[in-house]
């Protein structure tokens, strides 16, 4: 059956192509990062990806790789089993240069989670190191962690917990060191188990270990966060947010987000410590810590390790921005493992996880069931179309997404079409908005490229000037390799060719970069657009129309008149 499910992944495109988004994704971006900026990267690799394993493919949908996998190997096989695509990083000469794919599967009676767990337990006989808390010594862990499913030091904590709490594993006496030791009798007692009790008791473990963790953190409330409660939740599908915030009100603890929206998060250097929203941010700094404990302790051990329950993110994940955050953190000694964790949307039941929780029952809600067939290979193609035309940035809001239906993934894009004028690609301008048409005065553009988004430069073009010399500037600045094709698109949509402006080896157009002037786009202060270049690449910039000034005498321009990079 196995080689059956894995040659039928292999060969399906719709399921085997799939971790192609999340190497686009991941690549693209990391090849941008400085030698330091990578390093925190690297060690979240593994928590990168299993983020992204569950996150939206088209966002504000449950459509996620997980799902849209397994939809498939339900309906060709139908039987209780989760196919988890894990992502092993290739290194050429110690650098990163891909991601290769192996499908695991997971059922109960060939279950990964209990093969690693044996295999561990076998590794701590007679003894093996361990810290004051009992986790392994880093030498410890690194001497098994390659043979592990997963190949996380969260996973081999998690082994080691779940071990203690089932009795498989105790601290030994010690003065001056610190030694664990696998305990024999109750191995065997465990291991001689049906499978199904052995992964039941394993749940039990998790719950147990997850109540001790909550209770911990808001020891206010022990009966939300107890283990029947705990039990209780997991058993249908519930949306986490609401579930979480029910219990922070009973408390009156609220989190005042237009309060908090007034900080100015790239200026913390000039914020007073005493004139920040303290009850807000006390609010918010509870709710992050319960939210980071909901998906380290119950989302990844139950979900991802297990395969019991699917989490559901209905955004898509944005590597640029977890990127930077890992930075930061490290950079401000902020544990990193607290960005390894980011608590789903939601939870529903895997069929094996029905199998095992449920005893065969069907779970009485389910957030991410379908209501019509859908064609797979239809969707794929959507799913494509979608992540590779659609700059997604909700931070900045670059692009207004288009709606989808959920039960089909389907929508409809716009069909390009050769612009003659520039006329045509003014884009109207509403009552309030003032249009700027001036060619004795600068224009001011506010510059950030995609994948790292809070470094920008802002630069003073004049208005007789041309598109293409802003793109002689950004390439200067940013050192970009000469020679390669590029556009710019006006209403902010990446090749859309009804508003694009191309560079002047495009041989298809009646307009380019190097005959538009500014004063002739009649621009709208505030509008936004976009600049692509090299198009093998996709080098993404956001433009944001600042307004004017007046030239400045004996000036050159264009010019950067700051950088944030």
């Amino acid at each position: 059956m196995d080689n059956r499910i894995e040659n039928y992944c292999q060969e399906t495109e719709s399921i085997n192509k799939v971790l192609d988004f999340y190497k686009k994704e991941f690549l693209d971006n990391y090849e941008f990062l400085e030698v330091e900026e990578r390093k925190p990267v690297l060690k979240a690799m593994p928590y990168c990806y299993r983020i992204w394993y569950y996150s939206a493919l088209i966002s504000d949908t449950s459509l996620s790789p997980a799902n849209f996998i397994n939809m498939q190997i339900k309906e060709k096989f139908n039987e209780d089993l989760v196919v988890v695509p894990i992502a092993r990083p290739v290194y050429t000469r110690k650098k990163l240069k891909d991601f290769q794919q192996d499908f695991v599967i997971f059922t109960v009676e060939d279950h990964p989670v209990l093969k690693d767990l044996e295999y561990f337990l076998d590794n701590c006989r007679p003894d093996i190191g361990v810290d004051a808390s009992g986790l392994l010594l880093d030498e410890e862990r690194e001497a098994i962690i390659d043979s592990l499913t997963f190949k996380e030091i969260f996973y081999v904590t998690f082994l080691t917990n779940t071990a203690y709490e089932l009795g498989l594993l105790k601290k030994m006496p010690s003065i001056g060191v610190h030694r664990a030791t696998a305990v024999t009798s109750n191995m065997e007692v465990f291991f001689n188990l049906t499978k199904r009790e052995q992964l039941k008791r394993l749940v039990e473990a998790v719950i147990s270990i997850a109540s001790k963790q909550m209770c911990d953190l808001f020891p206010l409330d022990r009966s939300s966060f107890s283990v029947s409660s705990l039990r209780n939740m997991i058993k249908d599908a519930v949306d986490l947010n609401e579930y979480l915030n029910n219990i922070m009100e009973k408390y009156n603890i609220i989190v005042d987000m237009d309060e908090l929206e007034k900080i100015d998060l790239e200026n913390l250097d000039d914020i007073e410590i005493d004139n920040l929203p303290q009850e807000s941010m006390m609010a918010l700094a509870i709710r992050m810590e319960l939210a980071f404990a909901m998906d380290a302790y119950i989302a990844t051990p139950l979900g991802y390790y297990l395969q019991l329950l699917q989490p559901i993110y209905i955004n898509t994940y944005d590597a640029a921005t977890h990127f930077y955050e890992l930075y930061q953190a490290e950079h401000s000694k902020v544990p990193l493992i607290k960005l390894f964790f980011m608590m789903p949307n939601g939870l529903d039941l895997t069929d094996l996880g029905e199998n095992i929780i449920l005893d065969g029952k069907k779970a009485k809600n389910k957030f991410q069931a379908l209501k019509t067939k859908i064609d797979f290979k239809q969707t794929f193609e959507d799913i494509y179309e979608y992540q590779t035309s659609i700059v997604v940035d909700d931070w900045f809001d670059i692009v207004e997404e288009p709606e989808i239906d959920i039960a089909t993934a389907y929508f409809n894009g716009k069909a390009a079409r050769k612009v003659n004028s520039k006329d045509e690609l003014n884009i109207p301008a509403a009552d309030n908005e003032e249009v700027v048409t001036n060619r004795n005065r600068t224009y001011i553009f506010k510059i950030k490229n995609t994948a790292h988004k809070r470094k920008y430069i802002t630069i003073e073009v004049k208005g007789s000037q041309t598109m293409s010399q802003i793109c002689d500037i950004v390439k200067n600045s940013y050192k970009l390799e000469d020679g390669h094709l590029y556009s710019f698109f006006m209403n902010n949509k990446p090749f859309d060719r009804e508003y694009e402006i191309p560079c002047l080896e495009e041989i298809d157009s009646d307009i380019r970069a190097v005959d538009v002037k500014l004063y002739d786009l009649r621009l709208i202060i505030g509008q936004k657009f976009l600049l692509i270049y090299n198009f093998d690449k996709k080098i993404t910039f956001e433009i944001d129309f600042l307004g004017t000034e007046a030239l400045e005498k004996g000036a050159n321009y264009p010019r950067i008149v700051e950088n944030r990079k």
